[in-house]
């Protein structure tokens, strides 16, 4: 069940709203370091008239001053920028709330659940975790033969997926030769103390009997298939 991502807009600089002091502190410091410029290139000129020497001494002065006028530009700049904020996106449908960020209540996903599958009057799990970024409530139901499943959006509440599949015994135990169900349940409830069983089921793979289970425990789902006489044939764990 994946879930499609969402993009974000790349800002740029016309979404950045330049505050007006920030942009009369950066003019004032341009025109004053040009004008002190200015100031010391005629004082110059005036204290050493003609030669190398003034010469020099007016090349370096200027390149002093015309990186110090850089510098002053950039830490003005930055001060301005530092305290702005960009204006978020806002595309026609949506609206900017303080709420966006939380999340549906687990008896709101409950009803939600229970809404999609009417016939249903309880539900096994109900949890509040991560698909592909995107957090949801994912969960199962039973009734009679049938398991229910289902995601929901933790945000908006929406039903991503949702399904009913079959998974009762399709043979007779008895007929088959087979240890109850009962005994299986005993045995995964061994080895996951507290889980709550999904279904456990008798089908046939290639041709011979096997019981084929489902628990639940602690944010885990276990998937169990036996032999017809109650032998572990293998187990997997995966994090729902």
């Amino acid at each position: 069940m994946g879930a499609s991502g969402q993009s974000r807009g790349t800002k740029n600089l016309s979404e950045i709203n330049l505050p007006e002091k920030m942009k009369k502190i950066f003019l004032f410091h341009f025109l004053f370091i040009f004008l002190l410029y200015i100031k010391a290139i005629n004082k110059t000129h005036t204290i050493f008239k003609g030669g190398y020497r003034m010469k020099a001494i007016k090349n370096r002065l200027g390149k002093v001053l015309i990186v110090t006028t850089i510098a002053v530009s950039l830490l003005a700049t930055s001060f301005a920028f530092a305290d702005t904020k960009p204006v978020p996106k806002v595309t026609e449908g949506t609206t900017v709330s303080a709420k966006a960020s939380s999340v549906i209540s687990w008896s709101k996903a409950k009803r939600i659940f229970l809404n999609e599958f009417p016939s249903l009057s309880g539900v096994k799990y109900l949890r509040l975790t991560k698909d592909d970024g995107v957090r949801v409530y994912k969960g199962k139901a039973v009734k009679g033969s049938y398991v229910y499943s289902i995601e929901i959006n933790a945000y908006t509440g929406e039903v991503r997926d949702s399904e009913r599949d079959y998974e009762g015994s399709r043979y007779s135990a008895s007929r088959a030769g087979a240890v109850s169900k009962s005994t299986i349940i005993s045995k995964i409830k061994r080895r996951v103390p507290g889980a709550t069983i999904i279904y456990v089921k008798l089908d046939r793979d290639d041709g011979r009997y096997v019981y084929e289970a489902e628990a639940y425990k602690n944010g885990y789902e276990y998937d169990f298939e036996f032999t017809k006489r109650g032998t572990l044939i293998e187990s997997e764990r995966d994090r729902v």
